[in-house]
């Protein structure tokens, strides 16, 4: 090997020395490891990598460099790796290695252990750089996991125990690098050829799966609608997720490379898979939404079904319709209100985007306080004056009404409570939901169910309070059903069928 191959920013390494030819391993591979200041792509920065580069199973190049983060490298990082601050005041920056490593790394298979986490940094590395990183993974603790499964751990400390080898500077790149070859020339000598090539094709036939995670847990999806639950080790659940394809949705988010929170945490944490299948998109949604408020993951954004919500309220003084937030206290009420709100905050915002989108009057609005004289918006021609009565009643109003047209709250378009049956043709599934005047009260299963819901199907019932009834109210199932039960497209595509509940009415629930 060359020793103008070795960077001279880094620290004195040993020269690989291979013993065993790697079979049925792609053509030509990048054996890679890297070290960083955090586990955290989009954040963190990398401050040293090792390349070992594989041509038809024989090394051909070793490379290895400091790098400067240009960022501090926090104590514990140090106490892990051993680099310092110090040790990377004089090495290069990623921009300045750049150009070499995308030549090292140019049509190769990037091989990591955990290469999800590496491939990551590299492609945020690129990215800062003004540049873009697209190659093919193979993660050889996937591997790993595919040719030993009679190994419960696969970690590099794991293979290093079970291989019986000796490493100087663990969590040092070339060192860490230097294993996972160790992996692959043993793999050479205990599986032919053909049983390693099928094992290498059908991980780069995948997305970047977290590690840990169990390959068959992805087979064993559906590709139906439906949600989906992310566990981690100690069964803690982290996400829950809807699609109308399960496999689809659920592969997708591991091709994110680190791009969000949510698939940081992932790639560490994800260890196990559950689903609920769905007949159609109706049901996953209203099941992702009841599934999030009521078991409260610890990575979806924190939904939770709110206890007062706020419209707004149209109510004529001297002529001119004026514009008042008011908490809702029954929310079948739909004459002159408005718009329905998780909080008073919320409604004041969209309130004020109406207002400026519409010219009108920010006193009359509510916006700004003050019982006489022009407003200050009038001042700035962002009002035309109904405060001071230089805009006629008439025109005005008729500006209120149109800025409020859109946030109209529906009224229940049927004359009775309703039973949505919802089907589908490819899987059989189906599925029975009660509906009464836009608040989902649950499935149902048999006759006998309906039942326990017959109090809450009429709120003239004298044993039933506005209350009591509009605790089944929930802002986030009433914007689901109205997409769906108003529109006939909709209906259509996800097999639904609308039957209100009349006197003689007959439902057969099979």
């Amino acid at each position: 090997m060359n020793p103008s191959n070795l960077s001279h920013h880094a620290p004195d390494i040993t020269e690989y020395k291979q013993l065993q030819p790697l079979t049925g391993f792609p053509e030509k591979m990048a054996i890679l490891d890297c070290e960083t200041t955090g586990g955290k792509a989009t954040r963190d920065r990398m401050t040293e990598l090792a390349i070992i580069l594989v041509d038809n199973g024989q090394v051909v190049e070793q490379w290895q460099s400091l790098i400067d983060p240009q960022t501090t490298i926090p104590p514990w990082i140090t106490n892990i790796t051993g680099i310092h601050n110090r040790m990377v005041e004089d090495a290069p920056t990623f921009e300045q290695l750049w150009p070499t490593i995308q030549e090292k790394l140019q049509d190769r298979v990037l091989v990591a252990h955990n290469a999800r986490f590496d491939y990551g940094f590299l492609k945020n590395e690129a990215r800062r750089c003004g540049q873009t990183l697209s190659l093919k993974t193979l993660c050889s603790v996937k591997l790993s996991r595919l040719m030993y499964p009679q190994f419960k751990k696969h970690s590099l400390d794991a293979i290093i125990q079970r291989l019986g080898t000796h490493v100087q500077n663990r969590h040092r790149a070339m060192d860490d690098t230097q294993v996972i070859m160790q992996l692959f020339e043993v793999m050479s000598l205990e599986f032919d050829e053909e049983s390693i090539a099928s094992a290498c094709n059908r991980l780069l036939k995948r997305p970047s799966l977290p590690s840990q995670l169990d390959e068959k847990q992805l087979e064993d999806l559906p590709d139906s609608p439906g949600v989906y639950y992310f566990y981690n080790e100690n069964h803690r659940l982290l996400y829950v997720g809807k699609s109308v394809n399960l496999k689809t949705r659920v592969l997708s988010h591991f091709y994110q490379d680190h791009q969000t929170t949510v698939d940081h945490h992932l790639s560490h944490q994800l260890h196990h898979i559950e689903f609920d299948e769905t007949p159609s998109d109706f049901g996953a949604q209203i099941l992702e939404s009841q599934q999030v408020k009521t078991l409260s993951p610890s990575l979806n954004r924190r939904l939770k079904k709110v206890t007062k919500l706020y419209q707004y309220k149209l109510v004529e003084e001297n002529g001119y319709l004026n514009i008042k937030i008011q908490a809702v206290t029954d929310t079948s009420q739909t004459e002159s209100v408005f718009g329905l709100f998780r909080s008073r905050r919320q409604a004041s915002n969209r309130l004020e985007k109406l207002v400026d989108e519409h010219f009108l009057c920010h006193r009359l609005s509510g916006l700004e306080k003050g019982k006489q004289g022009a407003c200050f918006a009038f001042q700035v021609k962002k009002c035309m004056g109904a405060c001071c009565q230089k805009e006629p009643a008439v025109s005005y109003n008729l500006r209120v009404e149109n800025a409020m047209k859109k946030l109209k709250k529906q009224q229940w378009p049927f004359s009775a409570p309703v039973i949505v049956e919802e089907f589908n043709a490819v899987s059989k599934l189906k599925a029975f939901h009660l509906i009464n005047d836009w608040c989902y009260l649950g499935k149902i299963k048999t006759s006998m169910d309906l039942w326990s819901y017959e109090p809450f199907l009429n709120k003239q019932n004298n044993n039933v309070t506005i209350q009591q009834s509009d605790d089944f109210f929930d802002l986030d199932i009433y914007f689901i059903l109205i997409r769906f039960l108003l529109s006939d497209d909709l209906c259509k595509k996800a097999g639904l069928k609308i039957t209100p509940l009349l006197p003689d009415t007959q439902i057969h629930f099979e």
